[in-house]
């Protein structure tokens, strides 16, 4: 755990100090992000009492798996590479089902094994080679977080000249993040647009799949955040997935707003094939949110690529 607090230094600098390793992860990441003191203190006691004896009872099973019956790890890792094979001939389905399939695979032994996993192919990308190191241990990563979960998707449906691109685009370590000035100056895409071309490539003689990242930035969050004020109010800023392929279109994503991980959300069905009805209601719903005082309130950015 202790390379966590590495992931927040960009954004809180003294992370490491804030961090207290009594509680669990998912309540020192509130703790960084909405604040110390975002969680009630008697709560905070409780989760604390909580996750102390959840922790004991692991040790004492990791004590006992030392007879020989520990799960290997290696296995594990060795069934989600397995999953993330290229296709081969025999793989006929779409595109689309083929990333549905892999992104299942990637979580199928749970989310730090996938942590184990993201972690490889973000140094991969961030180096801007495609060979990959083999995951050996687990690593946690907030899939509630919906910049994470949308680099996941990006990663493994990209060509490999994309890599770095799709890294960086929402990473703030890499400078993807825009700042306030430059989303302040930058006209807002429009994800209509963009559906109707990936749509357009889709039905087309081709039949191209593609996928679209979509980054609802919340400006007005910006401004309070100037002047030390955003601490009291929800953010509308979001980041999802679009693939858009002859099949229809799926839609990823995580969201920490409303308590689930990408792996939550593909475990309950929500990324199925939608058909062309369901996701063009879903565009123009997003587009009449975004229409509201675009100039003040929101920009929309968008990176597509084809897979």
């Amino acid at each position: 755990m202790k390379e966590i607090p590495e992931m927040f230094k960009e954004l809180v600098p003294n992370a490491d100090q804030l961090w207290d390793p009594s509680l669990p992860p998912a309540a020192n990441v509130t703790r960084l992000i909405q604040g110390e003191d975002s969680i009630p203190y008697q709560k905070l006691q409780l989760i604390r009492s909580e996750y102390a004896t959840a922790s004991t009872a692991t040790s004492n099973r990791d004590d006992a798996d030392l007879t020989g019956k520990r799960s290997d790890n290696a296995n594990e890792f060795k069934d989600i590479l397995y999953a993330l094979r290229a296709p081969t001939i025999h793989d006929t389905g779409p595109p689309l089902y083929i990333l549905q399939q892999q992104l299942v695979g990637v979580f199928q032994h749970g989310p730090l094994r996938a942590g184990g996993l993201f972690k490889v192919l973000s140094d991969a990308a961030e180096r801007k080679t495609t060979v990959a190191a083999t995951p050996t241990c687990d690593v946690y990563i907030p899939w509630n977080s919906c910049k994470a979960a949308a680099t996941l998707v990006s990663i493994l449906a990209c060509p490999p000249q994309k890599l770095y691109d799709v890294l960086k685009f929402q990473s703030r370590h890499l400078g993807g993040l825009p700042s306030y000035e430059a989303i302040r100056n930058t006209s807002s895409a429009s994800l209509q647009e963009a559906f109707r071309n990936a749509k357009s490539l889709a039905r087309g003689e081709q039949r191209c799949t593609s996928l679209v990242s979509v980054s609802l930035s919340d400006v007005h969050i910006f401004e309070l955040a100037s002047r030390r004020k955003s601490q009291m109010y929800t953010s509308f800023a979001h980041t999802f997935v679009l693939g858009i392929g002859p099949a229809g279109v799926i839609i990823w994503q995580g969201w920490g707003e409303h308590g689930y991980g990408l792996d939550q959300y593909i475990a309950r069905g929500s990324a199925r094939v939608r058909t062309w009805q369901e996701a063009g209601d879903f565009v123009d719903r997003f587009e009449k949110f975004t229409s509201h005082k675009v100039s003040h309130l929101y920009k929309v950015l968008i990176s597509e690529q084809e897979c």
